[in-house]
């Protein structure tokens, strides 16, 4: 699990431009801390570590159409508290994660939106 960690944590730099916003930048990094990354990848494709065993398989940020309960920060917010299943999603939610977290992370997931899948 360490390596995986350290693996995903270097995959910030990557995925992170220095032109974003610090509050992008810092919700990078909690996207990994949080373990987001495992589900999500580290570039919010969908495509993390564990991705391959989930049914239905976790939301490529980068596509519009994917976001089933808003696409808007705040409807991220909600989405990390509260999860997915009730809208026949598989993520759970993850209350414990500080408001403030959540929030930048939130920033994070809405400057993946629309980008190109390089």
């Amino acid at each position: 699990m360490k390596v995986l960690v350290i693996f995903l944590l270097a995959g910030v730099a990557c995925t992170t431009p220095e032109s974003e916003s610090p509050e992008v930048v810092e919700g990078a990094k909690l996207y990994l801390r949080h373990g987001c990354a495992i589900c999500h990848g580290t570039d919010g494709r969908g495509n993390g570590p564990m991705a391959m065993n989930l049914n239905p398989k976790p939301r490529d940020f980068r596509d519009y159409g994917t976001y089933k309960q808003g696409r808007d920060a705040l409807a991220i917010v909600l989405t990390i508290e509260q999860g997915t299943r009730i809208d026949g999603g598989g993520m759970p939610g993850y209350p414990h994660i500080p408001v403030r977290d959540r929030e930048m992370i939130a920033a994070y997931v809405v400057s993946l939106q629309g980008k190109n899948s390089h």
